[in-house]
């Protein structure tokens, strides 16, 4: 529901740890609305003719097409784990290898219908799959790991690696000539194999070579995602490379490189970008057309995988269950599936209709519960976060840059306000049809950033400021009992007004806390979302406030709703959704249906809700959204994990987690775009669990870095952040 792509302040503090955090991987009784048939980030996509395709990616998702991409639909996937990529064996369309998180090689020989364990192996990431022919293959991920299969996937050996580096792509030109890309690696084989060589190619710190194709019996194109993109090129099976800038704009990475032939290929790239080359990489083509339409204001992860399945037909997979094809060269690209903006806050106005905003100005209503969601027509390009209705006909949505909507119609027409500012309006607020607050915020440099609160008394003709502060932190949340009565939620504290907002006095946590939704689901009990794993609680309409944990310290809660005093959800950046019985005591985690962001959750009664977030994702429950735990046992978890920062973008601060199985020697290192050090943020031995690091942007420039998780003295993991300053 707010604004989550914004600067993190400090370490909670806690007053009271509550306990018993279930887990439930199962079957959640949240579906997929939007986008369809799931809006998890497909990793990687596979053709196995013009008709017949398939994509991977985030929580195990795996969809097929068998109408040339036109529609999809969701294969069942007995495991949970994040999938990176999938193959077919040629001659064989029906069997198919996908790879992923926790060692895990799935395996299927009836065209997707069903899939088989063949290796699960914790704090092992396979990132690529090749086949060669109809029965051999091979695999690669971390630490170096190279297998291969001479059946078809149904056994998998491990071959000798002259390295320890972190492998991400493998492709073969035959049976004997191959390639492996990585960390700060580059490997050829001519035999199938049996010895894999390390090419004398000077790499920066933590690059990597994330896109690999063997062209022919002695060509090989690499392309690594350093600042600009390189092109690693040899015709002479090694004996020399030619290195080649490419020219991406900067703070974009390559991701994944596809060739139909010796001359055609196609790169995409993190943010949005397709690389086009018809000369076997002597030129390349920047497609400034895809680009620019599908730019959005915090494009991490648009496009992951590519697939030329000929020189004119062309797949690509993406962030948001997106999928895209081209059926000439490249010229023009249709989109699939996916494709949807962010989405922000979301409301009820009663058990038929609710509404949606987010970015670019989008807009969308349900008139029948949920079940459908249409698309309003663009007002405004500026971000949309909060939507409410005092009545049935009387509707106030609030964005940035002082953006104010209003509706009179039941939204039949919407119409702007001034509402006397150019400060990013996060929440809105309404008590009636006349009074109403605004709250928001903006950060310059390394602030905790400006906040805002302004009021209207006559239906949004003119607003005044009721609060501002440059240090306050970004008001997040807001909720009023009556006229003079209200709560606000801070970044750093929870304040509250008995004078209609002309005083605001601070009610909650100290200045290490934060406050980024609230819910009151009665005029004395209400909840804040805490950020980190961290709630807060109220029994006397807001006067005090405790701090609970819910008992995990992997979670962040960064949205909150409460259907009654008891009965209420929290969700936040990594998909996990909460819900407890018992106002908090205890808490039911749901995992296994999304990774996505989550921003809001609201529900039109006790048992039709609706979750938004990231890329338009809309999950629904028809039934009260209550989890029930499978037969599946819960996963070992991998012997070091690694997660994405959060925020990303971020600006002033944010936070990295990292799991261990075992204790161990960390250091978690940040490295610029050039793959130099400009920062150690953890350099100690650490006791296995789950740990968190806070990274302030103060002295660093607007910009990609690199963070990498080093355990033991070896590089674990690496992932990429975003500075916006």
């Amino acid at each position: 529901m707010k604004n989550y792509f914004k600067g993190s302040v400090g370490i909670l503090i806690l007053a009271v740890t509550l306990l018993n955090v279930q887990t439930s991987h199962a079957q959640s009784n949240w579906f997929w609305q939007q986008p369809l048939p799931a809006g998890n980030s497909l990793k990687d996509v596979k053709f196995v003719n013009h008709q017949t395709g398939y994509a991977v990616g985030d929580v195990g998702t795996i969809v097929k097409s068998t109408n040339g991409g036109s529609n999809w639909f969701t294969l069942n996937n007995p495991k949970k784990s994040q999938l990176w990529g999938i193959d077919f064996a040629p001659g064989n369309a029906n069997v198919l290898i996908a790879v992923g998180d926790s060692g895990l090689i799935l395996r299927t020989s009836n065209a997707g219908e069903s899939w088989n364990v063949i290796q699960f192996q914790a704090g092992v990431i396979y990132e690529d799959v090749d086949f060669v022919n109809s029965t051999t293959g091979y695999v690669v991920g971390s630490g170096g790991r190279i297998f291969k299969t001479t059946n078809a996937g149904a056994n998998w050996f491990q071959q000798t690696s002259p390295t320890g580096a972190n492998f991400l792509c493998v492709n073969f030109f035959d049976e004997n000539f191959g390639a492996i890309g990585g960390t700060t690696r580059l490997l050829l084989t001519t035999n199938a194999g049996s010895t894999w060589v390390v090419q004398n190619l000077t790499f920066f710190p933590f690059t990597q070579v994330s896109g690999i194709s063997a062209i022919d019996s002695a060509t090989v194109i690499g392309v690594v995602n350093n600042n600009g993109g390189t092109m690693l090129k040899t015709t002479n099976r090694g004996q020399d490379w030619i290195e080649e800038p490419m020219g991406i704009p900067y703070q974009d990475l390559v991701r994944d490189l596809s060739f139909s032939g010796k001359n055609n290929g196609t790169i995409v790239c993190d943010l949005g970008m397709i690389v086009r080359t018809t000369n076997a990489g002597a030129s390349w083509i920047l497609d400034s057309t895809f680009y620019l339409y599908f730019q959005r204001s915090y494009g991490i992860d648009l496009l992951r995988g590519v697939h030329m399945v000929d020189t004119s037909l062309t797949y690509i997979s993406g962030g948001g269950g997106s999928i895209y094809r081209s059926t000439n060269s490249g010229q023009n690209w249709t989109i699939l599936s996916g494709g949807y903006f962010d989405l922000h806050g979301s409301y009820f106005v009663n058990s038929n209709t609710g509404w949606c905003v987010g970015e670019e100005g989008t807009l969308q209503k349900t008139t029948n519960g949920g079940s459908n969601w249409s698309f309003y027509p663009q007002i405004t390009r500026e971000v949309l976060w909060d939507v409410m209705f005092p009545g049935p006909s009387t509707g106030y949505i609030s964005g940035d840059s002082g953006v104010i909507l209003k509706t009179t119609n039941a939204g039949t027409n919407w119409f702007f306000l001034n509402s006397g500012t150019r400060i990013n309006l996060f929440d809105i607020f309404f008590i009636n049809n006349e009074t109403g607050f605004c709250g928001g915020g903006f950060t310059s440099d390394d602030s905790i950033g400006a906040g805002i609160i302004i009021k209207t008394t006559n239906a949004g003709l003119s607003w005044s400021q009721s609060f501002y502060s440059q240090d306050s932190g970004w008001i997040n949340a807001l909720h009023f009992f009556d006229a003079n009565t209200g709560v606000a939620c801070f970044d750093a504290s929870i304040k509250r007004t008995t004078d209609g907002g002309v005083n605001w006095i601070t009610v909650g946590f100290s200045s290490t806390g934060r406050g980024l939704d609230m819910s009151f689901p009665n005029s004395q009990t209400g909840y804040a979302a805490g950020g980190s794993n961290t709630f807060y609680k109220t029994t006397n309409s807001g006067i005090n406030w405790l701090g609970y944990s819910t008992g995990n310290p992997g979670v962040v809660i960064q949205t909150i709703h409460f259907i009654n005093s008891l009965k209420g959800f929290a969700a936040g950046p990594y998909g996990e959704i909460l819900y407890t019985e018992n106002g908090g005591l205890n808490w039911t985690i749901n995992r296994g249906l999304s990774e996505n962001y989550i921003a809001s959750i609201s529900f039109s009664d006790s048992i039709n809700g609706v979750i938004t977030g990231i890329f338009g994702t809309i999950l629904r429950t028809t039934n009260g959204g209550i989890s029930y735990i499978d037969n599946e046992a819960k996963q070992v978890p991998e012997d070091f994990q690694l997660h994405q920062n959060y925020p990303n973008p971020f600006n002033p601060t944010t936070k990295i987690r990292f799991s261990l199985k075992r204790s161990a020697e960390i250091k978690i290192v940040l490295s610029n775009i050039l793959g130099k050090q400009v920062r150690v943020l953890t350099d100690k031995y650490t006791a296995s669990g789950d740990h968190e690091v806070t990274l302030n942007s103060a002295g660093l420039s607007t910009g990609v870095y690199f963070y990498s998780l080093i355990v033991n003295s070896r590089v674990a993991q690496t992932k990429k952040l975003l500075l916006i300053k």
